[in-house]
Parts: structure tokens; C-alpha cells; sequence
């Protein structure tokens, strides 16, 4: 199963809910007789967190910074939130530690140092911080910033798990469903998926999706994991949606339902999710579930490519060389992309190298393009596609 704990979130829901409830409690007054809340009466409130936070309340610390983060009743402001962060975690505040380790492990608002964000989150997770323990678990299992030891990423998560932290269980179920660290248990993984899922946790359910749609360590049920990848995606997991979007367009668990698939799809891209925009350039590609648009198609397959999907890069390389729309066509952009999905997949992927081959031909590059292709055969010697190209760039080389 792909990881997608790619990312470590910055603000948990609980966090900003408590935000908004000590901003709203701050406001009551102006509420219980009808008056619109004033920018004074907003201003009022930063200025007490901001009190309270100089008198050493480094909570309060913590949750200026996050306002300061998102711009939540004052400008936005990255550097003071980095200063109020650091003065929190200097405190023993643990989820403001937790907050500036996440900060330097993905370099917003400061340069990147994942080394001292491992040292932040240990400090976090010594501090009580679930979510500290969580985030080293993550380096931990990553070998980011550290090297990895996936037995201690298990230890970590499993502490972060029993301290209510829902990604902690998830990441500790995909350590037990794939063996990293800790003896192979599948029906481990699906208690703790469940238990992150229960929780609220998009990526719990997303997990415990995946084990129903491929029957490990449960019996196979297609259309519960059709739901789990749904509730996934309401929850605010890219890959949720990206899931569900499959069953629909291949009729997985669920009546086919390409129009369907393209919403899903859609909004797995506008997350950030390379396959996501991948699989939905190649929607509009082909018509399915939309209007066929092959300008549309390449615009996707080249945000997917630029976020490190192989198949986004491939797609568009071999669209700018066969589509037969003269604007779109362009042999001579088709060839890095073409390059890059073969690097990506190692050289190991025949239909990548296939691309490659016709791309070299596209661009008059007779003897690579012959190359390639006996490259592309070598890994699928029984196809008969692979044999009847080989001959035809062979005829281009004499």
C-alpha cells in the first residue's frame, strides 16, 4: 500500500476548534445583546492572549502563533508566529514544540532543518505531546533528519496511539500491514486502522478502505471500502478521494459512474494529489465522464508530473506527440518529460519505455528509439506490440 503520510499536519482540528471557542467566548458580550462583532473587540482579544502570553502562559503563546499562522483575527504573519512558537516551546509548552518542529521539517517560515525538528519533536513527545510522538515516529520511519529505525517509529506510534493521537494508530497499523520494524499482522493493522478511523482520522479510514478493497486481514468488501474511502475523503484525505474516485470509474464496490469518478478525481488534484490530477488529465484525455478536452488533459498530466508522478509525465509525452491538434502538438517538449518518467520508474516500466521510444522517433532519434524499445521488450518478451515496434524502428534505422 502507498504511504501517504507524506505530511505531517500543522493544526489539528481539536487545536483551532479550541481557537475558535476562546475567540468566540472573548466576543460573547457583543453576541448576547446583537452587536456585530467589532475589529476593537477582536483586537481586544490578541491583546489579552498576547498579555498572557508575556506573563509566561506559553499556551497562550502557542495559540497566537497559530493565529498569526493563518491569519485568524489579525494579519498573517509567519515570522511573529515562528517568535511566539519559540518563546512557547522555550516555555515546555509540548504542542507548541510540536508546532515549531513541524515548521522546520517542511521549512515554512524558516529554512528547512529536519535534524532540529526531530530534536522539537522529541522535546514535544517527552513534553506529553501525542502529536510530538507522532511527528518522530514519522522521522523516525522516514529516516528524515535521523536514521531510520522503523521498530523505534512502531514504539513512537504506539505511544502516540494510547495518547489519543488517531495518525499515530494509522501509522502504527501500516507499520503492522507491511512488516517495517515489527512481525507482519494484517489483522492488527485493521484494529488499528479502525481505531484511527473511530477517531476521526482521515487516514485511518483511508487504511482500513484499502485492507477491505484487497481482503487483508479482513474479508474482501469492496463496497465498505468504497465508503471508508469516502468518509476518508470527507475528512479531508487526498488519497481518500483519489480512492474512492477508482472504485467509481472502474465499478468497484459501487455501480460505474465516470461523471462521478471526474469529481472525485478533481478534487483529489485541487489537494495537491498527483495521481489525482493525473487520473483526471486522462478523463478528459479519452472523454470519460467529461467532455474530451486533450488541451485541459495535458495541462493536468503536466501539474502531475511536476508533483513526481511518473504516469502525469508519460501521458503528456505521449499526447504532445500523437494528438492531432497542430497547437498542442510538440515532439520537442515531449522528450524531457519522457526522460523523466523512465528515471522515475528506474527504467523498469515497459509502457514508459514504449513512450520514450516514440517520443525518440517523434523527434528523428532513430537509433534510441530502437534502443529503447528492445529495452522495452527485454522487461515483456512474450508481447507481441514490443516485437512488431522493435521491427518498425528497426526498418527507420536502415
Amino acid at each position: 500500500m502507498e504511504n501517504p503520510l507524506l505530511f505531517l499536519r500543522l493544526l489539528d482540528r481539536s487545536r483551532l476548534t479550541a481557537l475558535i471557542f476562546w475567540l468566540t467566548a472573548s466576543l460573547i458580550p457583543s453576541a448576547a445583546t446583537g452587536q456585530t462583532t467589532s475589529p476593537s473587540r477582536i483586537s481586544e482579544a490578541v491583546q489579552r492572549l498576547t498579555l498572557e502570553c508575556e506573563q509566561g502562559k506559553y499556551e497562550r503563546c502557542t495559540f497566537l502563533s497559530e493565529m498569526y499562522t493563518y491569519g485568524t483575527g489579525v494579519q498573517k504573519d509567519e515570522a511573529r508566529a515562528l517568535t511566539l512558537l519559540e518563546r512557547a516551546c522555550d516555555g515546555s509548552d509540548a504542542p507548541g514544540c510540536y508546532l515549531l518542529g513541524y515548521k522546520y521539517a517542511v521549512g515554512s517560515g524558516v529554512a528547512k532543518d529536519e535534524a532540529r525538528a526531530v530534536a522539537l519533536y522529541q522535546r514535544a513527545c517527552d513534553g506529553g505531546s501525542a502529536r510530538g510522538c507522532y511527528g518522530l515516529g514519522f522521522m523516525y520511519a522516514n529516516g528524515t533528519g535521523v536514521a531510520k529505525d522503523e521498530a523505534r517509529a512502531a514504539v513512537l506510534y504506539q505511544q502516540a496511539c494510547e495518547g489519543g493521537e488517531e495518525d499515530g494508530c494509522y501509522g502504527l497499523g501500516f507499520i503492522y500491514a507491511n512488516g517495517s520494524g515489527v512481525t507482519k499482522d494484517e489483522a492488527r493493522a485493521v484494529a488499528l486502522y479502525q481505531r484511527a478511523c473511530d477517531r476521526g482520522g482521515a487516514l485511518g479510514c483511508y487504511g482500513l478502505g484499502f485492507m477491505y478493497a484487497n481482503g487483508s486481514g479482513v474479508a474482501e468488501d469492496k463496497a465498505r471500502a468504497v465508503t471508508l474511502f469516502q468518509r476518508a475523503c470527507e475528512e479531508g484525505s487526498a488519497l481518500g478521494c483519489y480512492s474512492v474516485g477508482c472504485m467509481y470509474a472502474n465499478g468497484n464496490g459501487v455501480a460505474k459512474d465516470e461523471a462521478r469518478a471526474v469529481a472525485f478525481y478533481q478534487r483529489a488534484c485541487d489537494s495537491g494529489h498527483a495521481p489525482g490530477c493525473e487520473k483526471l488529465g486522462a478523463m478528459y484525455a479519452k472523454g470519460r465522464g467529461v467532455g474530451e478536452d486533450e488541451a485541459r488533459a495535458a495541462t493536468l498530466y503536466r501539474q502531475a508530473c511536476d508533483g513526481g508522478d511518473a504516469w502525469g509525465c508519460n501521458n503528456l509525452a505521449w499526447l504532445l506527440v500523437t494528438t492531432r491538434q497542430p497547437g498542442l502538438r510538440d515532439p520537442k517538449d515531449a522528450l524531457p518529460l519522457a526522460l523523466k518518467a523512465v528515471q522515475v520508474t528506474d527504467s523498469k516500466n515497459a509502457n514508459i519505455l514504449d513512450t520514450l521510444a516514440e517520443v525518440q522517433y517523434a523527434n528523428g532519434l532513430y537509433t534510441e528509439a530502437l534502443a529503447t524499445e528492445r529495452k522495452a521488450l527485454e522487461l515483456e518478451p512474450e508481447k507481441q506490440a514490443w516485437k512488431d515496434r522493435v521491427a518498425y524502428f528497426a526498418k527507420a534505422v536502415k
